[in-house]
């Protein structure tokens, strides 16, 4: 009995352990994306309108269906098309996952725009 409490025991902390690990991973990804065309854009001196108009933009190219929504494979799409291309897909996945806070499978481009620009969130 003590051996299988003592397995329990340790087998919880490493549980917790990694799904940390998990979790700052995915982060970690969403970042290194929102870094990269962060810096493209403002590497560009786009004033604010033109980089709103950048994501608008981003959302009217990879929407294919046409109902303002971005799926996964419009924003795998996109990403690549602005030249992100050593992202995996599955870090990819990651960010459009963390990007879907409403767990819709799909992205407004407004909430794109203030992931990548927190200063944006006055436009909601």
């Amino acid at each position: 009995c003590s051996l299988i409490s003592g397995v329990f025991f340790i087998a919880m902390p490493l549980a917790i352990i990694g799904n940390n690990f998990t979790s700052e991973w995915d982060a970690r990804a969403s970042f290194m994306l929102k870094s990269a065309l962060r810096e493209a854009l403002d590497s560009a001196e786009l004033n604010e309108d033109q980089i709103i108009r950048v994501f608008k933009d981003m959302a009217g190219a990879g929407d294919g269906e046409g109902d303002g929504m971005v799926d996964f494979d419009e924003f795998k799409t996109v990403i690549r098309a602005y030249g992100l291309t050593e992202i995996s897909v599955a870090d990819l996945r990651a960010v459009f996952d963390l990007l879907d806070v409403q767990g819709e499978e799909s992205i407004k481009w407004l909430d794109m725009a203030i992931s990548f620009y927190p200063e944006f969130k006055q436009l909601q």
